[in-house]
């Protein structure tokens, strides 16, 4: 007799897990939908500022904003123009230092997955790095992925991937 309860117990949860996934639920939490902009708000900014150690006297010109909350690990994308004597002005040097951002380096990791039509990393010759750097006001590490193009104009176009570890 228990080994039928069992049977039914186990059945009938397959039977709900089921119903729930054919009807467009899911069980087991999923995604929100990314938040995607090209005007962040302050608060936007302020994270992207702080978590991505961008020198805050640097002025910036917002080009977009991605930010994907995730079941373990969060992301984020910063596209924004910057006008600076040098790229060494434009990040907190002890977390990103600036002799790392002068050579070509693998940017693989500004590709992601990331399909806004401002996000164009590939289109332009980039130079940059790869950082680990501690999250503000929190254990951990988390990585950085930095892309800089310069424009014709004086200014650079910078391309910032922040995505927990």
């Amino acid at each position: 007799m228990l080994q039928v309860k069992t049977r039914w117990n186990t059945l009938s949860l397959w039977v709900i897990v089921g119903v729930a996934l054919t009807a467009g639920c899911d069980p087991f939490g999923s995604d929100p939908p990314p938040v995607i902009t090209t005007t962040p708000t302050k608060n936007q900014l302020r994270f992207c500022r702080d978590a991505m150690y961008i020198n805050s006297d640097v002025e910036i010109t917002p080009d977009g904003y991605f930010y994907q909350e995730h079941f373990l690990d969060d992301e984020a994308a910063f596209k924004f123009t910057v006008s600076v004597d040098s790229v060494s002005d434009i990040f907190q040097s002890e977390f990103v230092p600036p002799e790392k951002l002068a050579a070509r380096n693998s940017l693989a990791e500004l590709n992601g997955n990331r399909s806004p039509n401002w996000w164009d990393p590939s289109s332009r010759s980039l130079v940059g790095g790869d950082f680990t750097v501690p999250p503000p006001n929190a254990p951990g590490n988390r990585g950085l992925c930095i892309g800089i193009a310069g424009n014709q104009d004086g200014t650079y176009t910078v391309y910032v991937r922040w995505f927990e570890t």
